[in-house]
């Protein structure tokens, strides 16, 4: 049995997985919400302006706060799944998130994108 980080992309090869992950991402925000969190964000390094934005509302938000940071690996993510530079690595990551959206917004987005943003009621 294949084990890889619960976050790990299906189909990503990872030290654990060199035929790649065959189970679906957990959803860390999802998980959080669920558990009370009163603000609840998604970012990317790749827009570092908005994710600004969105640690400071977590930093100015009384009680429990979660923001989860996509950031690039080219050492492993990268080297295992074939993408020759960082740049190509960042791609990646553009080509599986959705633009800068409330979730609320967001329901036409694919089934295996991850949205960005703040995990409002909507």
């Amino acid at each position: 049995m294949p084990i890889s980080a619960p976050t790990t992309p299906k189909g990503a090869r990872s030290a654990t997985t060199a035929n790649g992950n065959p189970y679906p991402p957990f959803d860390l925000c999802q998980l959080v919400k669920g558990a009370g969190a009163t603000y609840v964000a998604r970012g990317s390094v790749l827009q570092p302006h908005q994710l600004m934005d969105e640690i400071g509302k977590a930093l100015t938000t009384p009680a429990f706060s979660f923001v989860e940071v996509l950031s690039p690996c080219p050492t492993q993510y990268g080297r295992r799944n074939r993408l020759d530079s960082p740049a190509a690595t960042m791609d990646e990551i553009r080509d599986h998130c959705s633009d800068w959206v409330e979730v609320g917004q967001a329901g036409s987005c694919a089934a295996d994108m991850l949205l960005l943003g703040e995990y409002g009621d909507g």
